[in-house]
């Protein structure tokens, strides 16, 4: 409590107090828009979409796992499939995708958070430089 007040009440310097001196400095801010960083946005959303493609491209692989595993269809398809891939191969290519999509969907969260962090730190010093104000009227 007692930092707060000290601020607005500080010793007088060249002959005007601080809190006039804060009265005529006028500290302007950019609006906070939502086509800020409209690159890294965008960036983001790629990375978004490409963890969904992933996903997608994942789906084959498990049809090819489970009739490697004698699902439904088996024969002779299962016995081409697993003779040419082998299970082994097609559980790896199926963790490998799934990091993949794990990496650029953290990735993309990752950007996201930081476009909010900036757009909330603008208005946080908004209403600090108000509420600075108020108090030293």
């Amino acid at each position: 409590m007692e930092s707060s007040t000290s601020t607005v009440q500080e010793v007088k310097r060249d002959g005007q107090s601080s809190s006039a001196k804060l009265k005529e400095r006028v500290v302007k801010y950019s609006p906070s828009r939502s086509d800020n960083y409209a690159t890294l946005r965008g960036l983001a959303y790629f990375c978004r979409y490409l963890s969904y493609c992933v996903i997608i491209l994942t789906v084959p692989f498990w049809l090819a796992l489970f009739a490697a595993l004698g699902g439904p269809g088996g024969g002779e398809a299962t016995a081409q499939i697993a003779a040419g891939l082998g299970v082994f191969v097609l559980i790896l290519i199926i963790i490998a995708l799934f990091i993949v999509f794990l990496f650029f969907g953290i990735l993309s969260e990752m950007v996201f958070v930081q476009l909010d962090t900036e757009a909330n730190t603008r208005q946080t010093a908004i209403i600090l430089e108000k509420q600075l104000r108020s108090l030293s009227d």
